[in-house]
C-alpha cells in the first residue's frame, strides 16, 4: 500500500506539471534508513543524504523514515527472494502436506512421525505412509511382505514354524504340493496333506474308494475303483461287499479256462479264481465245491456239518429242481432229508435235499474198493466216510462203518441208515441189523 501511494502522488505531481526530483531516500536503499530515526523536517532530510534546506522540507512532509524503511524492506525481500525461492513450486496441503526438497515434489510424510494415527500405517517409506518396511512395521513373528507394504506370516518356507510358506502367496501352510506330505499323502486345494483326491490314490484292498468330502480312502463301491489293486501277482478288479477281490460267485470272467476248455469258477470261500478242475458244472451230487456254479444244473454247493463239526462243502439238489426232487426229497435217495433255509457258500438262503444220517465222504466211500478199511482183515470204521479227532469211536455218533461183504472175504464202507430212503441206488437198508447200516 505504501509502494501505491508513492506511484499515485508521483503520477499526480506529472499530472499537475510539478517538476519532480529522485528522493535520495526512495534510490539510495540503505540510506534512507538513517532518516528513520529523526521523526520530523528537512533535518531528516539532511540526514538521508544532504539534499537542499527547500527540498529537504518536503522531504519532512513525505514521512521520510517510514518510507526509506519500507524501501529497504521491500527491496531486500525481493532480493532475497530471487536467492531462496520456495522448494515446491505449488503450496503442498491436502494428502501431501510436506514439500519433498530433493524431489521437489508435495509428498504425504518425511519421516514416520508425520504418519502418526494414518490409516494407511504408521511408517513413512519414500514419502508415503505404510503398514510396513524391511525393517520397520511389524510385529513379530510377522514379517514385511517382499512385493509390497504389508504385514504377512512369511515370504519363505524359512519363517514359517510349521508347514512352507504357500507359493505365490505368504501364508504358512501345510504343503504346497505333495512332496511337503508324508506317508503317501497327498495336498488338498486347500494346502493340507490328506489321504486322497481321487480313487487312484488309494491301493489296499479294503479302502479303494476316495471319499471326496472328507479325502479319506474307505471300501469300495464299483469295480472301477479296484483297477490297480494286487495281491502279490495277483490282480484284485472286482469290489466285493467293500473289498476289492479277485473273482466272486458272479464276476469271475477274468478267471479264464480251465479243463476242457471250460471257464474256471471263482472259489468263493477264498474269492480267488478256482483251480484248473474246478469249472462250471465239474462237480455232481456230494462231490467237493468251491461255488454253485460247479455243481450241476438245479444244484447248489452248501456247508456241511455233522456233529458240529464241519465237513467240507459239497453240492445238493435243491427241493424245487425240475431234474431231481421237483419238490420232493423222498425221490432222490439217499439225499431223502429236506432242509430249508440252508446257507449256500455264496450266502443264499436255499432249500435243498440232505442226508439224513451220514455225510458225503460217507456216501462216496459207500462200497468203494478203492478204501481199504480192514488192513489185515481187521475191520477200522475210523477209515471210512468223515473222520474228526476224538470222536468215531465206538458208542459215539459215526457217519460210515467197515463191513463185510455177504458170504465174501472182502470189506467195505457202508453208512448208517433209518430206511432205505437214505441208501443209495441198489441198497437197502438193513433194519435188524444194530446198527441199521445199508446193504452191501
Amino acid at each position: 500500500m505504501k509502494l501505491c501511494s508513492i506511484l499515485l502522488m508521483s503520477l499526480s505531481l506529472v499530472a499537475c506539471g510539478v517538476e519532480t526530483k529522485p528522493n535520495p531516500n526512495f534510490d539510495a536503499g540503505g540510506s534512507g534508513g538513517s532518516g528513520a530515526t529523526s521523526g520530523t523536517g528537512g533535518t531528516a532530510g539532511t540526514a538521508g543524504s544532504g539534499g537542499t534546506s527547500g527540498t529537504g522540507g518536503v522531504g519532512g512532509d513525505m514521512d521520510a523514515g517510514e518510507d526509506s524503511g519500507f524501501d529497504a524492506g521491500f527491496d531486500s525481500s525481493m532480493d532475497a527472494g530471487d536467492a531462496n525461492s520456495p522448494p515446491c513450486t505449488v503450496i503442498c496441503e491436502g494428502s501431501t502436506p510436506h514439500c519433498n526438497e530433493t524431489s521437489m515434489t508435495c509428498v504425504e510424510c518425511l519421516t514416520s512421525d508425520h504418519c502418526i494415527g494414518n490409516s494407511k500405517g504408521a511408517v513413512c517409506d519414500d514419502g508415503e505412509c505404510v503398514e510396513c518396511t524391511a525393517v520397520a512395521g511389524c510385529t513379530l513373528p510377522q514379517v514385511c511382505a517382499d512385493d509390497g507394504n504389508a504385514c504377512v506370516a512369511c515370504n519363505d518356507s524359512d519363517q514359517c514354524s510349521d508347514g512352507v510358506c504357500l507359493t505365490g502367496g505368504h501364508d504358512c501352510v501345510e504343503c504346497n504340493d505333495e512332496t511337503d506330505c508324508d506317508n503317501g499323502e497327498q495336498c488338498s486345494p486347500q494346502k493340507t496333506c490328506v489321504q486322497c483326491l481321487n480313487d487312484s490314490q488309494c491301493n489296499a484292498a479294503d479302502a479303494a474308494k476316495c471319499n471326496v468330502t472328507n479325502n479319506t480312502c474307505v471300501p469300495c463301491t464299483d469295480n472301477s475303483q479296484c483297477e490297480g489293486i494286487t495281491n502279490g501277482p495277483t490282480t484284485l478288479g472286482v469290489c466285493d461287499t467293500g473289498t476289492c477281490v479277485e473273482c466272486t460267485a458272479t464276476d469271475y470272467d477274468q478267471c479264464g479256462n480251465g479243463n476242457l476248455g471250460q471257464p474256471r469258477v471263482c472259489n468263493v470261500i477264498t474269492n480267488r479264481c478256482g483251480e484248473a478242475n474246478q469249472t462250471e458244472g465239474s462237480a455232481g451230487l456230494c462231490q467237493s465245491c468251491v461255488a454253485s456254479a460247479q455243481c450241476d444244473e438245479g444244484q447248489v454247493c452248501v456247508e456241511q456239518e455233522f456233529e458240529d463239526h464241519a465237513v467240507g462243502t459239497f453240492c445238493f439238489w435243491r427241493i424245487s429242481a425240475a431234474q431231481g426232487p421237483n419238490g420232493s426229497c423222498s425221490s432222490v435217495p439217499p439225499y431223502s432229508r429236506g432242509v430249508t433255509n440252508e446257507q449256500a457258500v455264496e450266502g443264499d438262503s436255499v432249500n435243498i435235499c440232505s442226508l439224513r444220517n451220514t455225510t458225503c465222504p460217507g456216501i462216496n466211500h459207500f462200497s468203494n474198493p478203492a478204501i481199504a478199511c480192514a488192513p489185515g482183515g481187521t475191520p477200522n470204521h475210523d477209515l471210512c466216510g468223515f473222520s474228526y479227532s476224538g470222536e468215531g469211536t465206538a458208542g459215539n455218533a459215526r457217519d460210515a462203518y467197515c463191513e463185510q461183504i455177504p458170504n465174501d472175504t472182502a470189506y467195505r464202507c457202508t453208512v448208517p441208515c433209518l430206511s432205505t430212503d437214505d441208501c443209495v441206488d441198489g441198497s437197502t437198508c438193513n433194519t435188524s441189523a444194530t446198527p441199521r447200516t445199508c446193504g452191501l
